[in-house]
């Protein structure tokens, strides 16, 4: 989805095992968070997540977006 809607041309990922933690980045051409959340895609990621206990958040503009994944 970064490469073929946002146009990105990098990807990035980072891990951490303790406390867990999940970063997904682009430098794609961002999105407004606020008009695409209703879609199935991220609502899917959403519900999936919460049933194992993982907070998100994600954030967009025209730099890219950033979806970081946190079990507390």
């Amino acid at each position: 989805n970064a490469m073929k809607h946002a146009k990105a041309h990098l990807i990035s990922v980072s891990m951490r095992a303790n406390p867990f933690e999940v970063i997904l980045s682009d430098n794609g051409m961002g999105f407004n968070v606020d008009e695409h959340s209703a879609g199935s895609g991220i609502k899917n990621i959403l519900h999936r997540t919460s049933l194992v206990g993982i907070q998100s958040t994600l954030t967009s503009d025209e730099n890219g977006t950033t979806w970081k994944f946190m079990k507390p």
